[in-house]
């Protein structure tokens, strides 16, 4: 794209073209779409001595609203303010998937650590309950054998983490979490005992 060098002043041709209005509004876009791949550069007016980088035309408003910030001194200021970013809140809806074919993958390190229970709730072991138990008193590495719950934010993300297989209710014989499988701290969850007359 040729540019007009005056000392400090440079212009490009679509700049050139709306400072002096040589052709008609109408066929503006074109010669906007002719020249919108190369950066532009447009003299400021208030300092004489200073250029101002702009981003191209297209990136900065359509064609169709070029006419309705046309001056009769240039370019308004509301063409050459950059636009603004969409707010995008990015969602991570499965954290793992196979390379090949693109299925659920579940997470050995998930699996190996944490346990669900049938009621949803995840539980796992104190972390480092195993580490330097020599330096450790006795009434701390009894509290350290507890097992504890996961969060609601902790749990959601472990859901993720595993295919539907583990996500199932299961049974086990003689299961040492079975007290602990069904929630009956909460109105919902109780149960009524059942009448016999």
């Amino acid at each position: 794209m040729a540019c007009v060098r005056q000392g400090f002043r440079v212009l490009s041709a679509a700049t050139q073209y709306v400072a002096k209005s040589m052709y008609s509004p109408a066929s503006l876009p074109s010669i906007i779409s002719s020249v919108s791949s190369k950066p532009l550069l447009l003299h400021q007016f208030n300092n004489q001595n200073s250029l101002m980088p702009l981003r191209s035309f297209v990136s900065v408003c359509q064609p169709t609203q070029i006419h309705r910030y046309i001056g009769c001194n240039g370019l308004n200021q509301k063409l050459l303010s950059a636009p603004q970013t969409p707010n995008v809140i990015s969602i991570r809806n499965k954290i793992v998937c196979s390379y090949k074919r693109g299925r659920p993958k579940s997470s050995s390190a998930v699996i190996s650590r944490f346990y669900r229970l049938r009621s949803g709730l995840w539980i796992r072991a104190r972390s480092g309950r195993n580490n330097k138990r020599w330096a450790k008193s006795s009434r701390r590495i009894f509290r350290l054998q507890e097992t504890v719950f996961c969060n609601k934010t902790q749990s959601k993300k472990l859901e993720k983490m595993v295919s539907r297989h583990w996500l199932k209710k299961r049974y086990f014989p003689d299961d040492p979490y079975e007290i602990y499988q069904d929630r009956s701290t909460t109105k919902f969850e109780v149960k009524k005992p059942l009448f016999f007359p």
